[in-house]
């Protein structure tokens, strides 16, 4: 019962967090998604929005490294997928990414 807990009053966390992301809170939001991964390093939502953080101040090597990680908790999330092929491409690495769209084949150029 004490895990459950944990996790409610963790995802309570996150959810005050993205209200924080929301308002422009940028840096008090990016220490409350630091603080949910010390605790839980596999949040794909902190981990998703951390990556956020970093792509909305142009720090498209931190934002990759995030969004690897996010893929990693989730294959499949296309939005990760997207995002990271962006912050790939600002940092003029998108061929060594390969076809990371394969996981979201719905997004692939030309399905739509």
């Amino acid at each position: 019962m004490a895990r459950s807990n944990s996790m409610i009053d963790l995802q309570k966390e996150y959810f005050k967090a993205l209200e924080l992301h929301d308002r422009g809170c940028i840096e008090d939001a990016e220490r409350a998604y630091r603080s949910i991964l010390k605790r839980e390093p596999f949040h794909f939502g902190a981990t998703y929005s951390l990556a956020a953080v970093f792509l909305s101040r142009g720090d498209y090597e931190a934002a990759e490294t995030h969004l690897a990680r996010a893929i990693s908790i989730e294959p499949r999330n296309p939005l990760a997928q997207i995002n990271r092929g962006v912050a790939l491409k600002s940092l003029g690495r998108l061929a060594l990414h390969g076809c990371s769209n394969r996981a979201a084949p719905e997004f692939r150029a030309g399905s739509l």
